[in-house]
């Protein structure tokens, strides 16, 4: 372990290139199997449940998502985070079982058409709702991907004594979009497999075995968090708010997810039958153990420094690695941090690809199109990731925008409201209100979602909407 105990050492960059010349060697292997379109978007429905759990493990769980936001919330919510993180899965669970009975949704994924063209399908195949439902989504994903880049900048760089992080950034991304461009949705589905297992391994080893404790002991364990103490003393209306909003976070993004419903889709070989997801997301369940040990670094910082500033909460994990080095071989967390950040980038980018793939079916009609694409959508996307952060964050903030998707989902699933302009309005008045609190925000930005969802609620119910509603009640 000696060659492991510098963040940036030998051991540390050894196991890195380790672990991508895995990754790109997957790629390589079922790049020999792919020959067609379907295959490298949707697996063709070749991939198992235990490709959807890991890769849906892998994807709850980015750097910027989990790694930099559940320290922070711990460290301001205290435990009260635990019980809602576990209901805001639960609400997803439910939805997801409930959303895929219905008939309507079924035949648009026998369709393997992409989530534009549901939305755009209720209202006349209007082709603005089209374009701008596809830009939309196309930017989320797109900011998902370079997010996982600005986010790992931002947690290496004050960490990073004797190394350039530009570099390794740079090359490890390139190598993400040339192995997602090889291998295609099957190949980020199983190599989410390999880094989701490594980076689930290594956290729980340095956290649950070298963190210290309140007592001074080495070893943070479950007794520990008796000792866990709320920084910011949150209201009990703040903790409410918190709770609701992940709660209809939980219910919407897994509807109106463009990625979920393509893992759905390449899992289920016989026309929708979807017991392959369903065991897939209660295998995935397993994720709430690396979550544990991440509450538990929040855990950790509330009783070894109870003055951070909210810059400081974004940068928890880094000042634990700080912490620990000289101590405990956190070399190990640089592949660690890495691998977790590219099991959620190659997902976003090849999410990216199929989405405009999906609208623009007479233009991008062959396998080399469709991988030119990945490599311009992965090579713009790390440029901008770097150059531009702040770009990166306005479109990382449209994640909450999917939530202005669920009523015209709804309307659609439910054959309710056809009234055109409101579904525009919804569209282009959340993308503005995701937009500008992204730019906002700086580098961290996110929308608020709660925004996001009056939005939505308020704009929809007006006009025929409203009166198709209250006519169907009757």
């Amino acid at each position: 372990m000696a060659s492991f105990m510098d963040p940036f050492g030998p051991g540390a960059l050894g196991l890195l290139a380790v672990l991508l010349v895995v990754s790109t060697l997957i790629g390589l292997l079922h790049a020999r199997r792919i020959s067609t379109l379907e295959q490298f978007l949707t697996a063709d429905r070749s991939a198992k449940w235990y490709d959807f759990a890991a890769s849906q493990v892998g994807y709850t769980i980015g750097v910027a998502t989990s790694v930099v936001l559940i320290p922070a919330l711990a460290y301001t919510y205290g435990p009260a985070i635990i019980p809602i993180s576990c209901l805001s899965y639960f609400i997803s669970f439910v939805v997801y079982a409930l959303f895929l009975q219905n008939e309507e949704l079924n035949r648009y994924l026998r369709k393997r058409a992409g989530l534009p063209q549901f939305v755009a399908g209720h209202y006349s195949d209007d082709t603005f709702i089209l374009y701008v439902s596809t830009g939309i989504l196309a930017v989320v994903y797109w900011g998902f991907f370079g997010v996982e880049i600005v986010a790992l900048k931002g947690l290496l760089v004050p960490i990073a004594v004797n190394a350039s992080v530009v570099p390794i950034l740079v090359l490890v991304f390139l190598l993400v979009v040339l192995y997602t461009d090889l291998g295609g949705y099957v190949s980020t589905l199983r190599t989410d497999a390999l880094q989701t297992t490594f980076f689930i391994g290594v956290l729980c080893f340095i956290v649950f075995k070298y963190l210290p404790t309140p007592s001074g002991g080495i070893g943070f364990g479950f007794a520990d968090l008796a000792h866990w103490k709320v920084s910011a003393s949150p209201s009990t209306h703040e903790t409410l708010v918190l709770a609701a909003s992940f709660a209809i976070l939980g219910a919407a993004f897994i509807v109106s997810a463009q990625d979920v419903w393509v893992r759905s889709l390449a899992v289920s070989k016989r026309g929708t039958s979807h017991a392959n997801t369903y065991i897939g997301l209660c295998v995935a369940l397993v994720s709430f153990v690396p979550l544990f040990a991440l509450f538990a670094v929040g855990a950790w910082a509330t009783t070894w420094r109870s003055n951070l500033s909210p810059a400081e909460q974004q940068g928890i994990f880094g000042f634990m690695i700080r912490h620990l080095e000289g101590q405990a071989p956190v070399g190990l967390l640089l592949a660690t941090l890495i691998s977790i950040a590219i099991s959620t980038a190659d997902t976003a980018l090849i999410t990216t690809t199929q989405v405009v793939t999906a609208t623009w079916k007479s233009r991008i009609t062959s396998l080399r199109s469709a991988r030119v694409l990945t490599a311009v959508f992965g090579v713009l996307g790390i440029g901008t990731a770097l150059v531009f952060p702040d770009v990166i964050s306005a479109f990382f903030a449209l994640s909450s925008l999917p939530i202005a998707f669920l009523p015209l989902i709804l309307a659609r699933m439910f054959n309710r409201g056809t009234s055109v302009w409101v579904a525009r309005g919804v569209l282009i008045g959340g993308a503005a209100i995701g937009l500008v609190a992204g730019l906002a925000g700086g580098q961290w930005g996110q929308a608020a979602p709660i925004l996001v969802v009056v939005w939505g609620g308020v704009m929809f119910p007006t006009g025929q909407g409203l009166a198709s509603v209250f006519a169907g009640r009757r």
